[in-house]
């Protein structure tokens, strides 16, 4: 049992179910968000951009840490980079439209503070990301005979 804690911890972490690929997604998105409501403020708070201006920058900038977090560790792809990298770039091309129309929701039609468009953002396009990533963009794809290397040598018909 001395191990117990840790062997149980370690297969989790490896694991393909579903609820484990949420967490470690989640834990992917909470840097990711801290990384958009920081870029977010200073533009906003510091340097007087606007907040949609801001929130599309925001986002922007925390995509290449979006992306090797969530291919390397959430979803473990093993894709060939290209395909995985453009329908990241599909989905975030959608997800930013998102973040711009959440923050022009709250800040131009509510009248509310930015902060709360930041919020609804980081609410709103976690939720449609892990369902694409888990069911498109870094999907288990079987392996053929063409793509032995990347399947571990084996193809499979």
């Amino acid at each position: 049992m001395k191990n117990g804690l840790a062997d149980w911890l370690s297969h989790q972490i490896s694991s393909d179910a579903l609820l484990v690929k949420a967490i470690r997604f989640g834990m992917i998105g909470a840097l990711s968000g801290a990384a958009f409501l920081g870029v977010t403020m200073v533009l906003v708070d510091l340097i007087g951009v606007g907040a949609k201006l801001a929130a599309a920058i925001a986002y922007l900038s925390s995509m290449p840490l979006n992306f090797i977090g969530n291919r390397r560790f959430s979803f473990r792809s093993r894709g060939s980079l290209v395909p995985d990298l453009s329908r990241f770039a599909v989905l975030h091309a959608v997800n930013l439209l998102l973040a711009m129309l959440s923050m022009g929701a709250v800040v131009d039609l509510l009248g509310i503070h930015y902060l709360l468009g930041a919020a609804a953002t980081i609410v709103i396009v976690p939720l449609v990301n892990f369902a694409a990533m888990n069911w498109w963009v870094f999907r288990a794809r079987r392996c053929d005979r063409s793509d032995a290397t990347r399947c571990g040598g084996e193809g499979k018909a």
